[in-house]
């Protein structure tokens, strides 16, 4: 038996490549749905010209000019960077991910090539409430598990970030006609904050009565110096 001849130079690392292709039609989809949402968002916003657009992106420091947004609405972009997203997204009074996913309008998505789901969920991914997972990854309390890919819990650092803010909205809620409830709110907000200095989490910063309330029974209402309070 003659041993088997070698592959043309090349040839194995070519085929590696063609396997692990970019998936273009999922990144010109991605991008086309946002090419849409910029049109839909424009026409809410009183017809706004795709001049203003342009000049309002220009104004936030990375102009995108009406070439790109024309080709961007009529589908002719093969895809879009973070900096061209978040300008876009600023300049038309949105956040980001809606303008990625626009909740309500959009039944199906694919956050990937090879999972489809609904706005919602692909939008919480981007918020860091749900993070998807490669399958082979997924943990046994995910909350969907599927053959290539599925969804699992916020990390930790985003847990405990929610549980603060959540925290000090009903602090704010009970203070007025529930002082006992407040209490119990202020001190959960000053909990998950020692647990975010155990971590080397840099707390978010308060509103000034909310640091004043918390310094008052004790806890870390400081903020740190260089940044300015949250007018909140």
């Amino acid at each position: 038996m003659q041993p088997r001849q070698s592959e043309t130079p090349g040839q194995e690392e070519a085929s590696d490549v063609g396997a692990n292709a970019p998936d273009e039609d999922w990144s010109r989809a991605e991008t086309a749905r946002i090419g849409k949402c910029l049109a839909n968002r424009r026409a809410e916003l009183g017809r706004l010209s795709a001049r203003a657009l342009a000049e309002r992106t220009a104004q936030l420091g990375f102009p995108v000019s009406r070439s790109t947004l024309a080709k961007l609405e009529r589908g002719g972009r093969d895809d879009l960077t973070v900096s061209e997203l978040r300008v876009l997204a600023a300049a038309l009074e949105m956040p980001p991910a809606l303008l990625l996913y626009p909740v309500g309008t959009s039944e199906q998505v694919a956050p990937l090539p090879s999972m489809h789901t609904d706005s919602w969920t692909a939008y919480k991914t981007l918020l860091g409430e749900l993070v998807l997972v490669p399958g082979g990854q997924v943990p046994e309390d995910a909350v969907l598990r599927g053959p290539n890919v599925g969804l699992r819990r916020p990390e930790p650092v985003v847990d405990a970030y929610q549980r603060h803010d959540h925290s000090a909205v009903q602090w704010r809620m009970h203070r007025e006609h529930d002082p006992d409830r407040a209490e119990g709110w202020l001190a959960a907000l000053s909990s998950v904050r020692r647990e975010m200095a155990s971590q080397g989490w840099i707390p978010p910063m308060l509103a000034p009565d909310t640091a004043l309330a918390l310094a008052a029974v004790g806890g870390d209402g400081r903020n740190d110096e260089g940044h300015d309070e949250d007018p909140s």
